[in-house]
């Protein structure tokens, strides 16, 4: 029996189909880097053509099998289209921050993979909360086609009767770039009002208690909310500067980047240098149970300051290395003073990829 299920493997083909840009591209990189996987992004470039191509001109649905692999063959340009030695299929799904664009170019793509590549296997792994009426219609449109479906959210895996898997994170495979400087919290993401409030009450809690607070804000086609929320910033620390672009306001020891953005591999440098990373996430409950910094956190082996009391679920969670908070006052500042606590948990894409194989093949029990 071990023989045989070596052979299988030997024969059988994994795809996986992952960002092209971004963050989570980043949090991809190990599965992106491992040659057991053909990785294929799926970028605006392919959705537009695809969506030229097959979609406004309505030609995909009346098309032999053998002319629609032509087509996604010339358009799409993956390696597993143009020959087939394998006799197992496995396709792996990321959909990370609405990956697929053009919706009914997706759906056409499945229908072809499942018709074309017989008893193949489709899996995905969803990094984006099922939160609005419109996405989860679009769920359950693309739901059926796929063996395994694994979700990062909690309140989705409850919700929808989905797998819960969590959230999972590089570590080691991108290199750190750029200048940085140490602290005790340090916070970078993409800024807007309802996370405001909490963003920079928090900033200011822990500077007044002595702690050196770094934070990149940046703001993303949404320039009309950033005199608001620039004005809050200042109010809170009882500042007047004036409003430029990329500007940093000095508090105490701490630092607040006003506007600015950081590439990952930038953050990282941060991140290493820093006792703990802030997560804030949409309230109220139900949207999102976590962001993409619990894995970073846990993975770089460092402490994460969280306002998600859900988080205290997962099966790692132990509070010398996650801190859960409502209000900032509420934060035990003595919570920065312990070393991280090593956990057993991977976080890895390649060990979740195997995951998704195993479960779609039937080598893990339900």
């Amino acid at each position: 029996m071990k023989k045989q299920a070596k052979r299988a493997d030997i024969h059988r083909k994994k795809v996986f189909f992952g960002p092209k840009i971004g963050i989570c591209k980043n949090m991809f990189a190990d599965a992106i880097q491992d040659h057991n996987y053909e990785y294929c992004s799926y970028g605006k470039d392919c959705r537009s053509r695809i969506k030229d191509f097959l979609i406004s001109k309505k030609i995909i649905s009346f098309l032999p099998r053998f002319l629609k692999r032509f087509i996604y063959r010339h358009i799409l340009g993956y390696s597993f289209l143009k020959g087939r030695r394998c006799t197992e299929y496995i396709f792996l799904f990321s959909n990370g921050y609405e990956l697929y664009g053009e919706r009914a170019s997706f759906l056409s793509f499945l229908d072809y993979l499942k018709k074309d590549f017989k008893n193949c296997k489709l899996a995905i792994h969803l990094y984006d909360a099922v939160q609005t009426d419109d996405i989860r219609a679009f769920f359950l449109q693309y739901r059926h086609y796929f063996d395994t479906i694994l979700t990062f959210n909690r309140y989705d895996a409850i919700e929808l009767g989905i797998e819960y898997y969590g959230p999972v994170s590089e570590s080691g495979i991108v290199e750190p770039q750029g200048e940085s400087e140490e602290s005790d919290l340090f916070f970078s993401g993409r800024a807007d009002l309802a996370r405001a409030n909490l963003t920079i009450k928090t900033f200011k809690c822990l500077s007044d208690k002595g702690k050196k607070c770094i934070f990149f804000v940046h703001f993303q086609n949404v320039r009309e909310i950033i005199p608001e929320f620039y004005n809050q910033l200042c109010n809170c620390l009882g500042i007047n500067n004036p409003l430029i672009d990329s500007c940093c306001i000095e508090y105490k020891q701490s630092k607040f980047y006003f506007d600015t953005y950081i590439p990952y591999a930038q953050t990282l440098s941060y991140l290493l240098k820093t006792k703990a990373f802030l997560e804030i996430v949409i309230l109220p409950e139900g949207r999102a149970s976590c962001t993409s910094r619990l894995a970073q956190a846990m993975a770089y082996k460092r402490k994460l300051l969280t306002n998600c009391e859900i988080t205290k679920e997962e099966p790692y969670y132990n509070d010398h290395n996650i801190f859960t908070f409502s209000k900032p006052e509420d934060i035990d500042v003595h919570f920065f003073d312990t070393d991280f606590q090593k956990i057993e948990k991977s976080f890895s894409t390649v060990d979740m990829l195997k995951y998704m194989e195993q479960r779609s093949f039937g080598n893990i029990a339900e």
